[in-house]
């Protein structure tokens, strides 16, 4: 009977194809969220995975003397290159001399930002050097630091249970089950452990994959350290590893998934109907994330939503800082911390309600009384499968990779970032007025472009005309991302191209809310040097990086971090040429996607006109000297 009632709900109700179509779901879904990162941090990983990787685990006397050194080299990094600078260009030191030895002070300048990240989680680390661990938090705090609910596996557990007693009734098998002692313990026994064991078994198999996936984006090395390693655990009470948390998540959520199985099947011998139990089953399990996304009443709920969810019983007290009438900084709890003796007590509560439910479905399965059916309901699975797999290759199904053909255009950002002429109009950019404005070349009109402020946000940083379009950056100093709208001057219709900026302040399923707090609005807080696009890509330049974003896909890359501010910059045939840190003239090939910098060139300025390059050589007194582009 065990066989036979695995093979029904594995195979002849499809249950291993809904399961197959949801872990490719999950395992897409989860590669393409990411992990939980920063935005200094995604600018620059290379830098932050080199620092991590030379300062991670304990606080020791030696590391936290190396931290302080790095610190000082680095603010003081700037300042020691541009002295470098000065000596070479008198004369006292050669090129030599000053090419191996801003290395250093280059490196530093480029990883400024992300050491500032070290830093400051070596200062947290400082507190409770015994309990604190330097370590990479990006993927432990995936995996830990959320409530929000899985919705592929909730949805999957239940499309899986609900046909386990649904399926005896809508077809007519139950009159034969229910006619003998055997059918009616024996079968209600087994379908219930089947229930449990399978449902228990998917979440394994979904928190598992997770766990993986994140370990291929981000690693989940160091799961020896403490809990309390993680900045948002630092309230924890639980004096216990990363890979203990890990563990204890996987028996809660199991413990969760087995309710649930208990749940869905007591609904099913209920109700008898397919439709009514999934709606009822989704109603139990979704509405208390809706109610409680961030509020400890989740967890005490005498409902699986919260042990699927797993993680808030280790968390500790969770705080908001906020400014009181006073002008004073207050603390407000966000969350109220679960202690050991109440989790415990909850566990305890859980499986009695459980063994509850198992007994109760039991009972009611068995003493159903028969009843002759008039008509058989027949139900036909194969539209909510190939639904499911439709779903599924739209979500997978990667977009196509953009073109590489040669775009013949020439931008030079310090002559055009405020102005450029197109289609028979001069575009002007008034940073003062923040407003951008057209002047007709044949008649001498001029009248303002921007003129929907509804739809418009943030300052203007930046223009980039070409085509009969005008295209511009806005951005929000203190906010993250950025908004690119363009203007077509045919009939001055509004687009918005690219948009970066989180629309919501809070993760409406998570406890963090998405209010920045000073540290996160100082990141911000640089405006876009100079914008450019062409049919595939989108560029600009902020702070000292070069940003390239994928027009198709949305997805934004650093390609290159030591871009020298207020120097020039000039776009030539879809290739990037800039000076770096080092006065060195650098080149970044579109077609290639690669950067390089060009040999012997050193200047603080060049154009490129017909083909040639022409700039200052620093290495020649300052002499104007033609550079032949290769085509």
């Amino acid at each position: 009977m065990l066989y036979q009632e695995w093979r029904k709900i594995l195979i002849k109700q499809k249950g291993l194809l809904v399961i197959a179509m949801m872990i490719i779901l999950k395992i897409a879904l989860t590669l393409q969220q990411g992990y939980d990162s920063d935005l200094i941090i995604n600018r620059n990983p290379e830098g932050y995975s080199a620092y991590i990787k030379l300062y991670e685990g304990k606080l020791t006397k030696a590391k936290e003397q190396q931290l302080q050194d790095e610190y000082y080299a680095v603010v003081h990094a700037t300042a020691e290159l541009d002295g470098l600078a000065r000596q070479w260009k008198d004369g006292i030191i050669g090129q030599d001399v000053y090419e191996q030895t801003s290395k250093q002070y280059y490196e530093r300048i480029k990883n400024n930002a992300v050491f500032n990240v070290v830093y400051n989680q070596y200062y947290y680390a400082k507190e409770a050097p015994e309990e604190r661990y330097l370590m990479d938090e990006r993927g432990w705090s995936t995996l830990l630091a959320h409530s929000r609910p899985d919705f592929v596996l909730l949805l999957c557990l239940i499309i899986v249970l609900t046909p386990l007693f649904c399926y005896e009734y809508e077809s007519g098998m139950d009159s034969l089950l229910l006619s003998s002692s055997r059918g009616k313990y024996q079968t209600g026994v087994v379908k219930l452990a089947i229930g449990a064991m399978l449902v228990m078994t998917i979440t394994v198999l979904f928190t598992v994959i997770e766990y993986f996936c994140l370990d291929g984006m981000v690693g989940l090395k160091n799961g020896s350290f403490p809990l309390q390693s993680l900045k948002f655990f630092a309230n924890s009470d639980y004096p216990i590893t990363l890979n203990q948390a890990f563990l204890i998540l996987l028996l809660v959520r199991m413990l969760g998934a087995a309710l649930f199985a208990g749940c869905i099947s007591l609904t099913g011998i209920i109700t008898k109907n397919t439709v009514i139990t999934l709606f009822i089953s989704s109603v139990l399990i979704f509405l208390p994330y809706i109610l409680f996304p961030s509020k400890p009443w989740l967890y005490y709920l005498p409902l699986p939503s919260g042990l699927l969810a797993g993680t808030g019983y280790l968390w500790g007290t969770v705080y908001e800082s906020a400014y009181n009438d006073q002008g004073s900084v207050e603390k407000i709890v966000q969350f109220q911390a679960i202690g050991r003796k109440t989790f415990l007590f909850l566990i305890a509560g859980y499986a009695i309600e459980m063994a509850l439910f198992y007994l109760y479905s039991l009972k009611k399965y068995s003493k159903y009384m028969l009843k002759r059916r008039l008509m058989h309901r027949k139900r036909n699975k194969s539209p909510l499968s190939l639904s499911l797999l439709i779903i599924c290759c739209l979500i997978i199904s990667g977009c196509e990779h953009a073109g590489k053909a040669k775009d013949i255009f020439t931008f030079d950002a310090r002559d055009a970032r405020n102005y450029g002429e197109t289609a028979g109009y001069a575009i002007k950019l008034d940073e003062e007025n923040n407003i951008i404005t057209a002047k007709s070349i044949d008649t001498g009109e001029e009248f303002l472009l921007t003129r929907e402020p509804f739809i418009q946000k943030g300052d203007i940083s930046a223009i980039f005309v070409r085509d009969g379009w005008c295209y511009y950056v806005t951005q929000t100093l203190g906010t993250e991302g950025i908004r690119i709208y363009g203007i077509d001057l045919k009939d001055f219709r509004q687009k918005l191209i690219y948009n970066s900026v989180p629309e919501n302040t809070e993760d409406f399923f998570g406890i963090a809310s998405g209010q920045q707090d000073l540290e996160e609005m100082s990141r911000n807080t640089s405006l876009i040097y100079c914008l450019v696009l062409n049919e595939n890509y989108i560029y600009f330049v902020v702070n000292s990086e070069l940003v390239k974003i994928n027009r198709n896909t949305g997805r934004e890359t650093i390609i290159a971090r030591d871009v020298k501010g207020g120097m020039s910059l000039v776009y030539y045939n879809g290739d990037i040429y800039y000076i770096d840190h080092q006065y060195r003239l650098s080149v970044y090939k579109e077609q290639e996607d690669n950067v390089h910098a060009l040999d012997s060139l050193y200047t603080d300025n060049f154009r490129i006109e017909n083909g040639s390059l022409h700039y200052r050589s620093l290495l020649e007194d300052k002499q104007i000297l033609t550079y032949k582009i290769a085509q």
